[in-house]
């Protein structure tokens, strides 16, 4: 992910890193084993491939990936640089959109 992130930078283009905390991710893994726990990964990135396109348009997802336990990252490429405001609704709006659903 590292890498990914300089060669964004180095080519000017400005990158988003997003957190997420999946409630209960840690204890699905350990009652239900890492097949299950594969599963739930595989819908989560699914679902923000189709997410956040609409949340943030213009942007790419370059990576997605799993901290430990439960917290993930999401790495997204936006082309141009977008103004505080613009950040601020963004945050405001991915947190309420992905959660609710």
């Amino acid at each position: 992910m590292a890498g990914k992130i300089l060669e964004n930078l180095q080519k000017s283009r400005p990158v988003v890193l997003l957190y997420f905390d999946l409630v209960k991710f840690h204890e699905v893994e350990q009652v239900s084993g890492s097949q299950a726990a594969s599963k739930i990964l595989v819908m989560f990135k699914k679902s923000l491939e189709r997410e956040i396109p609409e949340i943030f348009p213009g942007i790419e997802i370059l990576a997605v990936e799993n901290l430990w336990g439960d917290d993930f990252v999401v790495l997204l490429a936006m082309e141009g640089k977008p103004e505080h405001g613009e950040l601020q609704k963004i945050a405001v709006t991915s947190r309420i959109g992905i959660s609710a659903r």
